[in-house]
């Protein structure tokens, strides 16, 4: 799937698991070039000022690069 959506062209993609997708393409395809990686600490403070989260801290499971740490 990965290699068709690149060769039709699509440079842009929105999936559940960025950090999968992210891998895949620096593995197997180094040449393209991918939008910088997020500021989790960044990202982490604009999602608490702009929403409430009950019951949970913010998953960051899939999107952030140390997802296993």
């Amino acid at each position: 799937m990965l290699e068709y959506i690149l060769d039709i062209g699509v440079d842009g993609v929105i999936t559940d698991y960025p950090h999968e997708f992210r891998e895949t393409l620096e593995r197997f395809h180094p040449e393209r070039k991918l939008a910088p990686k997020g500021d989790e600490e960044r990202i982490r403070g604009c999602l608490r000022k702009h929403i409430q989260v009950t019951g949970a801290e913010l998953s960051s499971v899939g999107y952030y690069e140390d997802q296993n740490e």
